[in-house]
């Protein structure tokens, strides 16, 4: 019981003149003593409470009495709801804890008794004093909170309970002692920690330091796992995320905890979690070979167990993975599967021997054989290339999953050179292509895996199959994924296999795609520079024109790397070698510079875009300098709409590109097909920034289009009356007459 403050200054007055006068010696020497050690400023305060707790803890009795006297209560608490109880329990202190539980009798006639410590109270977790006892491993302890009333299945905010610390605490003598006074064996509610759960997950080291050795802390454990066993705990309860305390103990490598687990009745050896795992299934990924030995003895060789595939998730399945640290790359995997992708060989071996199914796949289509290859474990791949005679499920080399993928694709992907050379040497198809005409050699130059492409191109029977220049769906081969990836290092290796470095032309570096893309279009759109050099070095032809129409340039200038479209513009200006085009620099310049190609993304279609077009549109104001310092006509017309360069930066409201523009010779007055000007452009949309600019830099607000607007009203027919209002405020500043001239004399 918890007294009010009221009640415990009224009990401490009295316990104050309990100790004064003649009734001094009625009180024990010692106690006496003990007072004056207190200050006594006030009754109740947190100095008493303090050395109460203290000397509760540590079994001085004198004191404890002498201060509960004055406080008048066993039941104070400390700022987390503990009573002294509950930290005398925590400590074993029997001596303290009987005099807290029987309470003091009256000290004088005019005191009042002080009731025992309340044996259920909770703190502010939900524990009991119990659950301290317990929780510390002392057996009398809890024997004595027993005898006097403590309830034993009471359940912290944890959902554990005294049985559950003990199980923690590896006590089998406060286990003992709850199951004799009736605790639940098994847990009291839903949402509670069973307590064989709790026993299995307990880590053994950290128990080294009570019990001396690992040997005999594992006895122990096991001790109480028996115990809880006979008792009648379930074997196959289950935490949240679906895993049994065999799945537990495995994940810990509990052999102990597992071989009595796999002899005890009724006990499911190959059950799933959420996850999809059986404990098997951890057992081999762990590469724990007692604990997996264990769990394979236990059924009958061949059996279905040994090669238990994981289910699919069931609709609105929970997917969780915090409780069991093995990856879940999906449905249908098997405990083999596991062992090739945790690098598990003797584990295999095991799995095999017992009837393990090399060529089981998963429910993407992949085999143990494919996982042993992603990871790079070769050993692996050896033993499962030599169950291809195994007459149950023969493991196929060639074996594709779901996405047309071999092993040979995920080893190239992931760069595992030695697997690459192993499965070659064993006649993987090296031309083998994946649902979208990837080869592996595809795979690896997209993942910029220089020495892999390196590892299948010198390969004698990678020439036999062309595979250099075996392309994808897309038309594109290895050169362009390198290119369009940025990977300079893998794609001058690729470049090597099609010629010499010196060569007028090399096939690997002109090649063109579906779309009419050759690996310098690839390079230039990703805006990786370094690719465009090692090409460029490779005589790639620079002037090359896609299915649109469009240049490396275009593209160059598209992805705004100004080093780019600079390496490019002087391939396209220098004298190339060996009579591979007959054009002047001149002629290739006006031809790419000032030529027509079709719009990028984004923009309308048409022919007679050039690259400063494109700049314009996309605001790379680097480029477009870059461009017009080489001879770009700034006022070049689309063949389609007659729009200049800064139609377009116009349109698309590219204000710091439109005065570059029109700073570096741009005509502001020159109409398109409609008889827009720039100006007309940036009004219609809405672009204020850029329709201001250009009207400072000389656009004409007096200039009407084949549909009879001025500026002004196409702003306002566009729905943009604020740039209307500060077109007008424009047109009456004192210099906007002469602007208007200077902007109509522009040609």
């Amino acid at each position: 019981m918890t007294l009010s403050f009221a009640d415990q200054r009224e009990a401490a007055q009295a316990a104050q003149r309990a100790v004064s006068g003649d009734a001094q010696q009625e009180v024990h020497a010692s106690e006496a003593q003990a007072l004056q050690e207190i200050p006594h400023e006030t009754y109740i305060n947190d100095v008493y409470v303090t050395k109460l707790f203290r000397a509760a803890g540590q079994q001085d009795v004198e004191l404890v009495r002498a201060l509960v006297a004055r406080i008048g209560s066993t039941d104070v608490l400390d700022k987390r709801k503990r009573t002294p109880l509950c930290v005398a329990s925590a400590q074993g202190a029997i001596s303290t804890m009987q005099l807290l539980l029987e309470g003091l009798p009256p000290a004088t006639k005019y005191g009042k008794p002080i009731k025992g410590a309340n044996t259920a109270h909770c703190d502010v977790d939900g524990a009991t004093p119990l659950h301290f006892a317990c929780a510390g491993g002392h057996e009398s302890a809890a024997a004595e909170l027993i005898r006097r009333g403590a309830p034993v299945d009471v359940c912290d905010n944890a959902g554990k309970t005294p049985l559950t610390y003990a199980c923690e605490r590896l006590s089998k003598s406060c286990v003992t002692l709850l199951l004799n006074n009736g605790a639940a064996v098994n847990a009291v509610r839903a949402d509670a920690v069973a307590p064989i759960l709790a026993l299995v997950a307990v880590d053994l080291s950290a128990a080294e330091k009570t019990y001396g050795d690992s040997q005999t802390v594992a006895q122990v454990a096991n001790d109480v796992l028996t115990k809880l066993v006979e008792s009648g705990a379930k074997p196959n309860v289950a935490d949240d995320d679906g895993n049994t305390p065999l799945h537990v103990a495995t994940s810990n490598s509990r052999a102990h905890f597992v071989k009595t687990l796999t002899r005890t009745e009724g006990v499911a050896l190959a059950p799933f979690n959420y996850n999809g795992q059986t404990p098997l299934h951890i057992a081999a990924f762990l590469g724990d070979r007692i604990v997996a030995t264990l769990l394979v003895d236990s059924v009958t060789r061949g059996t279905p167990e040994i090669s238990m595939a994981a289910p699919a998730k069931k609709p609105g399945q929970k997917s969780r993975r915090e409780g069991v640290p093995v990856p879940v790359p999906g449905a249908g995997i098997t405990p083999l599967h596991c062992a090739c992708l945790g690098g598990r060989e003797e584990i295999a071996k095991v799995l095999l021997h017992a009837g393990a199914r090399a060529g089981a796949e998963d429910a993407s289509g992949r085999s143990p054989l494919y996982y042993a290859a992603f990871c790079g474990h070769a050993d692996l791949v050896k033993l499962m290339l030599t169950r291809q005679q195994n007459a149950v499920a023969p493991t196929q080399i060639d074996g594709a999953d779901m996405g047309g993928r071999s092993a040979l694709h995920a080893a190239a992907f992931m760069a595992r050179d030695e697997v690459v050379h192993l499965l070659a040497d064993q006649n993987a198809d090296l031309a083998q292509a994946d649902a979208e005409g990837r080869t592996a050699l595809h795979l690896a130059a997209a993942a910029g895996n220089a020495s892999t492409c390196e590892a299948m191109l010198e390969h004698p029977r990678a020439s036999a199959c062309h595979l250099s220049t075996v392309t994808d769906d897309d038309g594109r081969i290895a050169s362009h994924l390198a290119a369009a990836q940025g990977h300079a290092e893998t794609l001058e290796a690729i470049l090597d296999f099609g010629a010499p470095a010196d060569a007028p032309t090399n096939p690997l570096a002109t090649t063109t795609s579906k779309a009419g893309w050759t690996p310098l279009h690839a390079a230039a759109h990703a805006g990786a520079s370094e690719c465009v050099a090692v090409l460029l070095s490779r005589n790639a032809d620079p002037a090359a024109v896609d299915a649109e129409g469009r240049t490396p340039l275009h593209l160059a200038v598209y992805s705004g790397v100004a080093e780019s479209v600079a390496l490019i513009i002087e391939a396209l200006t220098e004298p190339r070698k060996g009579g591979r085009r007959s054009s002047t620099p001149d002629q290739r310049r006006k031809s790419v510079v000032v030529a027509s190609g079709t719009p990028l993304e984004a923009m309308e279609s048409g022919e007679g875009f050039t690259a400063l077009h494109v700049a314009s549109q996309f605001g790379q104001i680097a480029c477009a300098k870059l461009l017009i310092d080489s001879g770009a006509n700034v006022n070049a017309v689309t063949s389609k709409h007659q729009s200049t360069p800064l139609h377009l930066a116009a349109l698309h409201g590219q204000a710091q590109m439109a005065l570059f523009l029109a700073q570096s010779g741009g005509a502001v007055s020159l109409a398109d097909y409609a008889g827009r000007t720039a100006l007309h452009c940036a009004a219609y949309f809405g672009h204020t920034l850029c329709g201001l600019a250009l009207v400072r830099m000389g656009g004409s607000l007096a200039a009407k289009d084949n549909g009879g607007n001025t500026p002004v009203t196409a702003a306002v027919l566009g729905g943009y009356r604020e740039l209307a209002r500060a077109l007008e405020e424009e047109s009456r500043r004192p210099d906007a007459e002469g602007v208007s001239r200077q902007g109509q004399g522009q040609s």
